[in-house]
């Protein structure tokens, strides 16, 4: 926790991130993995065989663009690197060991960029503590759409994350309720399948889909559904990630999720 702690006070991030919440989590989840290395691995190993699956069935290796790429430990950037022409690496924050990674491939980068373009929008609606209420809906993100060289996007387990860091900081600076959330959390997500789906290129959706409770014979005893009211296409391939074991976030219980990788479109369409 000191560590942590400290990483939080010195790592140069913009202050609204630090405040919403993501430096923190991101520093969570570092030390989580590290805890829990052993548990991760396969998870971590099938996200990356996944996104190098859609890498090679690619017709044109110009550009990839993944989002959610955090401390890269599902993302294989050298094998990416060595396969198009150009690897963007895009997250709201990537803490200096990952850029300082990333700078020893020229055909690498770190893009910091907020994937539901909403942001900024939200926390300066925490600063008014709430006045004029939640938006109704989530907007259309329109980033990299008109980029015609990008041949694969990747959105790697972040779509049911998306809401979150928002929810809590409006939770904690407006007073608002968990239940005033529903409807505009399932628009992020249904948002954020959109905006896939309208690239020009193949794309791939990793992301979990069930959060499982199990007991200490194995038993499912609570299962929740992480992206509520979202029709998702057919999977190519799910797994298990033991994200928690226990006594990790309960004494009794492991979590675990189901993890999906979803072909939205297989392969570009033909440029002219």
């Amino acid at each position: 926790m000191i560590i942590e702690f400290l990483k939080h006070l010195t790592i140069p991030s913009p202050s609204r991130l630090k405040e919403i919440g993501y430096l923190k989590e991101l520093l969570a989840i570092q030390s989580r993995y590290n805890r829990c290395t052993q548990h991760w691995q396969q998870h971590v190993e099938t996200t990356k065989q996944q996104i190098v699956e859609s890498a090679r069935t690619c017709k044109q290796h110009r550009k990839v663009a993944l989002m959610g790429t955090g401390l890269l430990l599902d993302i294989p950037v050298q094998e990416l690197s060595q396969m198009f022409a150009e690897v963007l690496l895009i997250d709201i924050i990537h803490v200096p060991e990952v850029e300082k990674y990333c700078r020893q491939f020229a055909n690498v980068r770190c893009v910091h960029h907020d994937v539901t373009e909403m942001v900024n929008q939200l926390y300066e609606l925490g600063t008014m503590k709430g006045k004029g209420g939640l938006p109704t809906h989530a907007v259309q993100p329109t980033y990299l759409l008109d980029d015609s060289e990008i041949d694969l996007v990747v959105s790697v387990n972040i779509m049911s994350q998306l809401p979150i860091m928002p929810q809590l900081y409006l939770e904690r600076t407006c007073g608002f309720k968990e239940s005033d959330f529903r409807g505009f959390n399932s628009s992020m997500v249904q948002q954020h399948l959109e905006y896939l789906r309208k690239f020009n290129a193949s794309v791939l959706l990793i992301t979990d889909v069930h959060r499982h409770l199990l007991d200490a014979t194995g038993k499912i005893v609570d299962t929740e559904n992480v992206i509520e009211h979202i029709s998702l296409p057919k999977q190519r391939h799910e797994w298990k990630w033991d994200i928690a074991p226990r006594p990790e976030e309960y004494r009794e219980w492991d979590v675990v999720h189901v993890v999906q990788s979803i072909p939205l479109r297989e392969q570009a369409e033909e440029t002219v």
